[in-house]
């Protein structure tokens, strides 16, 4: 009986690496679709061109609800809707506009939809993105061959609920931008991954919550990671962070 428990475990385990690493070749799949609630913004298309490209005209998330960012800090390019207030947010949150250019340690104001009925308002500072490989972080694992052409990378950040939407459970709406200006979402490992956990926010995150999180990222190719980006909907001019990418230390034996 032991051994078939064990057997399951190890098979649920192998299944959700495998759909993480689907997810990064193919952005139009997703690791975790029974967590999408009706009328969530769609995630970007497969395309011929860069899957997802951030200056792609139809390769972005899409969300007919949703328009564009906005706040403090220095704006780029404004999008095709309005740069500030886009999305209504509590009195007193004030949103990074949308083309900001931030660095890692620097913090933005967003606001996107969850789902139809509701907006999330989320201050997030990018900590530290950091570069791994399937050798080091993802030993025992069973990975198909044409997975192990992908680069691993792990972005930390630190994450606070600032608007009047409880956010419990959801992922955290963040990209990963390549060399290529290429978007790659997100994947999510169930279960303990002691390398990068905490990849959604807990499962009751009320206003005023804070948390600190890491997001697995596998750009395909062996890609390099450029940055991360904010980018909810097409017409949204990206908020992104660039800054020094750091190879993951080695776990200290103990």
């Amino acid at each position: 009986m032991g051994t078939t428990h064990r057997d399951a475990r190890r098979t649920r385990r192998l299944l959700t690496l495998l759909g993480a690493l689907a997810l990064a070749a193919s952005p139009a799949l997703t690791a975790c679709s029974d967590d999408a609630t009706p009328g969530e913004p769609q995630r970007p298309a497969a395309s011929s061109t860069p899957t997802d490209g951030a200056s792609g005209p139809s390769t972005a998330p899409t969300d007919p609800l949703a328009t564009d960012a906005s706040g403090s800090a220095s704006p780029g390019a404004a999008g095709s809707v309005g740069a500030t207030d886009y999305l209504p947010v509590p009195v007193g949150v004030s949103l990074t506009p949308q083309g900001t250019s931030l660095r890692v340690g620097q913090r933005a104001t967003v606001a996107y939809r969850p789902d139809q009925r509701s907006v999330g308002a989320l201050a997030i500072t990018i900590t530290r993105l950091q570069s791994t490989t399937i050798r080091q972080s993802f030993s025992g694992w069973q990975i198909p061959e044409e997975a192990r052409t992908s680069a691993p990378y792990f972005v930390r950040a630190r994450v606070t609920n600032v608007g009047s939407s409880d956010l419990g459970g959801r992922p955290v709406p963040l990209y990963a931008l390549d060399a290529d200006d290429t978007l790659v979402e997100a994947s999510r490992l169930l279960g303990r991954f002691t390398p990068c956990s905490g990849s959604v926010l807990p499962s009751r995150f009320a206003p005023g919550a804070s948390t600190s999180v890491c997001l697995i990222y596998f750009v395909p190719r062996k890609g390099e990671l450029a940055g991360v980006s904010f980018r909810p909907v097409q017409d949204f001019a990206p908020i992104t962070w660039t800054g020094a990418v750091t190879p993951l230390r080695p776990a200290t034996p103990r």
